[in-house]
């Protein structure tokens, strides 16, 4: 069981493992017989998935009303198999689909393209928001899905707070007698890393980046989760980069009011609009004004609920509300609350928007199983 069955030592520790050998050495249990082969591959089986499905029928049933998310991605076992990961996720939960050996297919855009066909079919198309896939260029290639941007790691952020952590280190390591003699290899650039490790400045340099990339990257972490969190993206947003100026703008020397040309290269901001007649505010956008009316016609089939979700999109950019509370706790309450609590007043948008804001936009739990 440990040795091919992948089972932990520290399962060995556990109290009831030992004495389930321990009764079943003192102890004969009249009329037991071990299940066999068939019985194990065939009914048993059976049996046992129906069970997980009967534990798993209060998440799926969530779908419907609330949607959910297919996360695709793909890995190598140990044996260098190359396999997909099938899983669906919603508030609910998580679940796993399937995972599919891919060894011995040519994965162009044709198989990519049928195995999440199935995928949202066998979830329910009916039931299915979005699709989140990695960005390799063979699903680029598939053609169905939006590509925000390409990705980009934080690793050159995680290598210079891991210099920062080692910093004594480094620099008894740079005056020490073995870096002398390893300097015969490349003397140029050994000398190079050794005045970058012993400066000051380029420390203070190391220490300033760190700062104002910090609010960045734990933004990054927090969203980089399985759970739904695109309903916090616009207070996350604004936190981090309020961070970001503090940090820039102390080490400036500037006031809150004074301009800074580093600050208007991060944040969105007048100049940046400026630079460009092309470039206009989001709400004057028409691409995304296009891309939206593009999602509602195909989300919405009857032409009575295409209508009825245009006016209510409508009556809501122009903050037409019933209730007087509606347009305070727009401040007060995060935005999947406040399409709880105040949506009922656009009712065909309100269940398109709940849907949207209970999903995950991160594919770390296909990963991480």
């Amino acid at each position: 069981m440990f040795y091919t069955g992948g089972l932990p030592y520290n399962f060995a520790r556990n109290p009831y493992y030992r004495s389930s050998y321990s009764y079943a050495a003192t102890y004969t249990i009249q009329g037991y017989v071990p299940p066999g082969y068939n019985a194990l591959r065939t009914t048993l089986l059976q049996k046992e998935r129906a069970h997980f499905e009967r534990l798993l029928k209060p998440i799926k049933d969530f779908w419907l009303e609330n949607g959910v998310s297919i996360i695709f991605d793909g890995w190598s076992n140990p044996q260098r198999r190359a396999l997909i990961n099938i899983m669906a996720v919603s508030n609910g939960g998580l679940v796993f689909i399937k995972a599919i050996d891919g060894s011995g297919e040519f994965k162009d855009k044709h198989y990519i393209a049928k195995v999440l066909k199935d995928a949202i079919k066998g979830s329910g198309h009916e039931k299915v928001v979005q699709v989140i896939t990695d960005n390799a260029s063979v699903m680029k290639s598939v053609g169905a899905f939006i590509e925000v941007a390409d990705t980009r790691f934080a690793s050159v952020v995680v290598m210079l707070k891991r210099l920062k952590l080692i910093k004594r280190c480094l620099q008894a390591m740079a005056i020490s007698d073995q870096w002398a003699s390893y300097r015969e290899d490349d003397v140029g650039n050994a000398q190079k890393v050794k005045d970058m490790i012993l400066s000051d400045l380029w420390w203070d340099t190391v220490d300033y980046i760190l700062e104002f990339t910090t609010p960045i990257y734990d933004m990054l972490r927090v969203a980089d989760i399985d759970k739904h969190c695109l309903h916090l993206v616009y207070e996350m947003w604004d936190s981090m980069i309020e961070k970001v100026k503090v940090a820039i703008y102390r080490h400036e020397g500037f006031e809150d009011d004074e301009y800074s040309s580093f600050w208007g290269m991060v944040y969105y901001s007048i100049e940046w609009l400026l630079e460009d007649p092309k470039c206009i505010s989001p709400h004057r956008d028409h691409e995304i004004s296009m891309e939206r009316s593009k999602c509602l016609d195909r989300y919405f089939e009857d032409e009575n609920d295409l209508r009825e979700v245009k006016v209510e999109f409508a009556t809501f950019s122009r903050w037409r509300f019933p209730s007087p509370d509606a347009l305070t706790d727009r401040w007060a309450l995060q935005p999947l609350v406040w399409w709880q609590y105040h949506g009922s007043s656009f009712l065909t948008l309100q269940t398109l928007v709940l849907k949207l804001l209970g999903q995950p936009y991160s594919s770390s739990c296909a990963k991480r199983n």
